[in-house]
């Protein structure tokens, strides 16, 4: 199976341990429940037969929609890259399937048998700023008509915000990349898809002590991160805020609700 480069990097939090990182967010309850709303919303609205959770992970999102709505009036399929969080999804009772965005079919999901609804939480920051718009035009092509792709996705109201936190994805190492909403926005709409609402949800709150463990950083990079941020972006204190000990950032995350109009 294709893995992400992305995706490999982070094995070492992967599984058991994924829901304590960034205190639980990921986790949580009541944290994720903007989103689950909105998915029951859709779904029931589309008479989705099946859901599928792109990036699903270990399976949270699946896990509280079967908690919560059960029965469920449409199957649910958690996709994830990772073998790990795959087998943290099936012991918790999970439906898999193995696949990255880049590698997602429609097929693999038996259409014949109804309306498909996406969703998603915090993964299109892994395809880079390069790939994006690739990665969504590709995701609106395995919908049909009508069906819905609804996202929870890290972004900023402002490019130079968003500018603040790609450098320090930069200087993380990582190709991730964060557009702001208005960019994002547009994106969406030029790759196929109507944006036919954007609703807030909770901002996630990383530690460097938790940043270091997730993509191995050292404690000059941490110090150098610091000084950096704090001299380029002191506009932005609202998202980089240094401390005695290293810092916290802050990811604002909005729920777009897009629907593709004109199918596959």
């Amino acid at each position: 199976m294709i893995q992400n480069q992305e995706i490999k990097r982070e094995q070492a939090v992967h599984g058991k341990q994924w829901g304590a990182l960034h205190d639980g967010y990921f986790s949580n309850t009541g944290i994720a429940q903007p989103l689950l709303n909105a998915v029951i919303r859709y779904a029931r609205l589309s008479e989705a037969a099946t859901v599928v959770d792109l990036g699903g992970g270990t399976g949270t999102l699946s896990r509280l929609l079967m908690k919560q709505w059960s029965p469920l009036p449409f199957s649910l399929i958690n996709m994830d890259g990772s073998v790990e969080q795959l087998k943290t999804a099936q012991a918790a009772g999970v439906r898999t399937h193995p696949g990255t965005v880049e590698t997602l079919r429609r097929e693999d999901f038996d259409p014949q048998s109804g309306a498909l609804l996406y969703m998603m939480r915090s993964v299109l920051h892994y395809l880079g700023r390069e790939s994006l718009a690739g990665a969504l035009e590709h995701i609106c092509r395995q919908t049909g008509p009508g069906e819905y792709f609804i996202h929870q996705t890290a972004c900023f109201d402002s490019p130079s915000e968003a500018d603040c936190l790609n450098t320090l994805y930069a200087m993380m190492r990582t190709e991730k990349w964060y557009p702001a909403e208005a960019c994002l926005t547009e994106l969406l709409r030029q790759t196929g898809w109507s944006v036919v609402d954007v609703l807030p949800a909770p901002t996630l709150s990383l530690s460097a002590k938790d940043l270091q463990v997730r993509y191995a950083l050292s404690s000059e990079d941490l110090l150098e991160i610091r000084s950096r941020l704090s001299s380029e972006y002191s506009a932005c204190t609202h998202l980089f805020k240094p401390d005695a000990t290293g810092f916290t950032a802050y990811l604002p995350y909005r729920i777009f609700i897009c629907q593709n109009q004109t199918g596959s």
